[in-house]
């Protein structure tokens, strides 16, 4: 097993406790990266899909822990199909991405503030979540198979 969890038991764990460390590391991961999956999740479930016209590109500086960050500052416009209303939105991204005149964005249709640039979906806590969710089924199931695995038979003499 890992040299940092025989470190932190201080003894050898059996391949019971190993699955069991296994299944817990894997619930611990697999909570975190739910709660930072869900943003993506929703977006995938319950946004609609319409074309941005993009208005003004701007960096700005935005204040973070190690000092001003710089970002670029997007406004955008595009037809809210529900309510057949425009809506205009400011999205912030990362320096160094790619902004055309037109962007496809993903919004929630009825609601103010609930839309996004298609470029800004952020992929790596959903393969973080699926990765957990494979590694969480893998443990229950080799633990699952472990206990209702039939008992050896003593022979006789």
């Amino acid at each position: 097993m890992v040299g940092w969890l025989r470190a932190f038991r201080g003894k050898e764990l059996d391949d019971e406790q190993q699955g069991c460390m296994l299944v817990i590391g894997a619930l611990a991961i697999f909570g975190i990266s739910s709660i930072l999956t869900w943003r993506e999740f929703s977006y995938f479930l319950f946004a609609a899909t319409a074309d941005a016209e993009v208005l003004r590109v701007n960096e700005v500086e935005i204040p973070g822990r190690r000092g001003p960050v710089p970002r670029l500052r997007v406004e955008y416009a595009f037809l809210d199909e529900s309510t057949q209303a425009s809506r205009t939105e400011i999205d912030m991204l990362a320096i160094g991405t790619p902004i055309g005149e037109r962007e496809p964005v993903q919004y929630y249709p009825g609601e103010r503030s609930g839309a996004r640039l298609k470029v800004a979906a952020n992929q790596v806590p959903v393969v973080v979540f699926t990765a957990s969710l494979l590694i969480v089924g893998y443990a229950i199931w080799k633990l699952y198979r472990e206990a209702n695995a039939p008992r050896p038979r003593r022979r006789r003499r």
